[in-house]
């Protein structure tokens, strides 16, 4: 694991809160989740966790809009980046 996905497993949630206009934990936390999984399929194409936060947030049409699908055996989140595609994260 590199240092960018080490810092973006790191953030806190006040950083995140900010970032995404959002105070619902459970929202930040898989927000975060998914920035950890998009540095870690981008590992050495950012020297620092902004220019990450920063391509990750242009590949999401609305960072801020989430829904949240009952699952079986848990809630599933889904960060809906466009009509046709969504991120699932149990």
């Amino acid at each position: 694991m590199n240092t960018v996905t080490q810092d973006a497993r790191a953030l806190s949630s006040g950083t995140l809160s900010y970032l995404i206009e959002e105070t619902n934990y459970e929202i930040i936390f898989t927000v975060q989740n998914e920035f950890v999984l998009f540095c870690r399929k981008h590992e050495g194409e950012f020297t620092n966790w902004i220019q990450a936060w920063h391509a990750f947030a242009q590949v999401q049409e609305d960072p801020k809009e989430y829904d949240r699908v009952e699952g079986e055996g848990a809630p599933q989140y889904c960060f809906l980046t466009a009509p046709d595609q969504q991120l699932a994260l149990l």
